[in-house]
């Protein structure tokens, strides 16, 4: 039961690492090419919405951390 708990309390910051990297990279991307950024013309529209609708799709950054935090409270409940 301790390395599955661990183990998903990592699972769980990674993801949220890697979304908040993805939705960093591709606004940044969409800034630099201004107003064309929004269009089809260059992938980098898609690649935004694909990481905006990732973070939605995993639940928001504040669920995930609610989540990590009762995890490590339940591993750790012990200790005290």
């Amino acid at each position: 039961m301790r390395v599955s708990s661990i183990l998903q309390a990592f699972i769980l910051c990674c993801s949220s690492s890697v979304l908040k990297v993805a939705t960093t990279a591709t606004s940044k991307c969409v800034e630099w090419l201004g107003g064309v950024g929004f269009t089809k013309a260059y992938p980098v529209e898609k690649f935004y919405r694909d990481a905006k609708i990732g973070a939605i799709y995993e639940g928001t950054s504040n669920i995930q951390l609610n989540t990590i935090a009762k995890l490590i409270d339940a591993e750790y409940k012990n200790f005290t």
